[in-house]
């Protein structure tokens, strides 16, 4: 049976692996836009600032 606390931790965990996969998506995006720094450099910076507060 899950408890109420087992169950926070489930969605604990999720929440960080949506955080680490949206983190390596933006690094990617970030790598292939390299060309165009300025751009990228502040979307990446707000999409952090984002996943920050999740």
């Amino acid at each position: 049976m899950f408890k109420l606390n087992d169950l926070h931790l489930i969605s604990n965990y999720k929440i960080r692996f949506v955080k680490i996969l949206l983190n390596l998506t933006n690094l990617i995006l970030f790598i292939i836009d390299y060309n165009d720094q300025q751009v990228t450099y502040i979307t990446f910076f707000i999409s952090n600032i984002e996943l920050y507060f999740l």
